[in-house]
């Protein structure tokens, strides 16, 4: 059997993937077929591609989606309802104005997001059949929570439709891992886990078989001029409220990526109490490691099993 390790960029992040099948050749054309099917993902979910598909669905009628943004749109809607709206597609004007506060380094005005608070709500898209409709012309839609870890699934079932005997593929640190490895033969995927402290790089490791991992945090967003930008998720229906206070980072593991990547982003968007009862209560099969920073130190809520943790307190 032949493992290959290819590096690449897709969906507006690097990428990294390891093919065992029974040739090289067979891994390179199988990574040809992830970066189409992941080009065509982008295509379809882009939040900055103003052509992409989700961009250009019309407001006010019903209009057929592709396969993929009619997935992405049900499991988003899933994920919503079963993180008690954490979880929220709709919040497209916010990050709109977080992307432009980062770019010019000043914070949106409590007007402006108001307005982008109220302009959201699942409740404003609907999904009848293979048809989507979004009623409110002011809602703006974002799949960034979700997308990747969307496309790290598809990925895995191309890459086994081809002929992977095992393989990981990671897109920004959103990653699966399937089969069984060449290098060293059998053995289970060690994968790192990101210090949310700056300066740091890993806070240690898990071993996987089988099975998805994503992690959400800040990881120190920010902006210049006018101080701290808040980071990238925010809490629905909370202006001005945009970090999980107490949370560094959220990481979870799961058999699929696309669920691993959307409650880590929700329960970072609860905060520690809401985000372990949401686990417990909604997640039992998952696996979880929720990082507090009390000043300097760091503490560590889950059932994840990870080696190399610092001590409590450290």
């Amino acid at each position: 059997m032949a493992q290959d390790r290819f590096l690449f960029f897709s969906m507006g992040c690097r990428g990294a993937t390891i093919l065992c099948s029974d040739s090289h050749d067979q891994n390179r054309r199988i990574q040809d077929d992830l970066l189409a099917l992941l080009g065509r993902i982008e295509k379809a979910a882009s939040f900055y591609d103003p052509d992409s598909e989700l961009n250009r669905l019309p407001r006010g009628r019903c209009v057929p989606v592709s396969d993929d943004l009619l997935t992405l749109l049900q499991l988003s809607r899933h994920m919503q309802e079963k993180t008690q709206g954490a979880f929220d597609i709709t919040l497209g004007n916010v990050k709109a104005l977080f992307d432009r506060a980062r770019r010019g380094g000043a914070a949106p005005s409590p007007e402006e997001m108001r307005r982008a608070f109220d302009a959201a709500g699942m409740e404003k898209i609907e999904i009848r059949d293979a048809c989507v409709e979004i009623r409110d012309a002011a809602v703006r839609l974002d799949l960034s929570g979700i997308a990747k870890g969307y496309g790290v699934d598809r990925a895995v079932e191309t890459a086994r439709a081809g002929g992977a005997k095992g393989g990981l593929v990671n897109l920004g640190g959103d990653l699966r891992v399937f089969g069984r490895r060449e290098d060293p033969a059998g053995a289970e995927w060690e994968i790192e886990i990101q210090d949310p402290r700056p300066g740091k790089r890993t806070l240690g490791r898990v071993s996987l078989r089988d099975s998805a991992i994503a992690t959400s945090g800040d990881y120190g967003r920010s902006a210049g001029a006018g101080g701290r930008i808040p980071g990238h998720i925010f809490r629905p229906g909370a202006p001005g409220a945009s970090r999980a206070d107490g949370l560094a980072s959220v990481t979870v593991a799961t058999g699929s990526c696309a669920v691993a990547d959307a409650l880590a982003t929700a329960v970072f968007a609860l905060g520690l109490e809401k985000g372990l009862e949401c686990l417990r209560r909604n997640f039992p099969e998952a696996g979880f490691l929720l990082v507090a920073r009390r000043g300097d130190k760091l503490e560590f809520h889950g059932n994840l099993k990870v080696s190399g943790l610092p001590e409590p307190g450290a």
